[in-house]
């Protein structure tokens, strides 16, 4: 009687073992630390001069890809950091093309060429003395002291709204993500076969 319930015993201890860190595992995988929460859609901006030139990534004065911002469609402000971040402490204003950063400061989203270029794309311009904007780290607005135009006049060159697209940031993650196929294959499994092996365990238990 003693072997029996020592027997009965272990594989009541095997079936909660796995009940209880396999579940857990699970819920684990395939996790990505930061919690920030990216838009799911973002502005893709047109050219006032010729709405076919648009794009959705708003460079800063040095004109390179890397660092851009994105602008979501709840107004938020996606930086190019990675991983990618949003502005807490700014927000978009679609419709006049302009970001909020508080206490008055707003930049401005034109279309023009950076110094030592010909092509026209979106840049980040402060309205106060419109001058070039340049993301430090990635993550922080610095007023240059390059003239976005000379002379300065925002009415003929200010993005418009043109259309939305997916983030592209938000499609990496998702597409990205590893371990969550094999935990959910291993979880569908593990659970019956734990829960039935454990229902098994009282008529196995009634004819020792």
């Amino acid at each position: 009687m003693e072997r029996r319930n020592r027997i009965r015993f272990s594989i009541h201890t095997v079936a909660i073992a796995v009940l209880a860190g396999g579940l857990p595992g699970c819920q684990s995988s395939g996790s990505r630390g930061g919690g920030t929460q990216l838009p799911a859609d973002v502005v893709v901006w047109g050219d006032p001069e010729d709405l076919d030139n648009r794009g959705r990534n708003i460079r800063d004065v040095d004109n390179v890809d890397e660092k851009h911002v994105l602008i979501g469609t709840d107004g938020s402000v996606q930086f190019s950091s990675n991983p990618p971040t949003v502005c807490n402490d700014c927000e978009a204003d679609i419709d006049n093309a302009t970001i909020d950063l508080g206490g008055g400061n707003l930049i401005d989203l034109r279309f023009g060429t950076a110094p030592g270029s010909t092509e026209r794309r979106p840049f980040l311009v402060d309205r106060a003395t419109g001058n070039f904007i340049r993301l430090v780290e990635q993550a922080t607005f610095q007023v240059r002291d390059e003239p976005f135009e000379d002379p300065d006049d925002s009415s003929d060159d200010l993005a418009v709204a043109v259309d939305e697209t997916a983030n592209p940031a938000v499609s990496s993650r998702s597409s990205g993500s590893t371990g969550s196929g094999l935990c959910g294959a291993l979880g569908t499994w593990m659970i019956p076969m734990s829960l039935g092996g454990m229902l098994l365990m009282r008529p196995l238990g009634r004819r020792w």
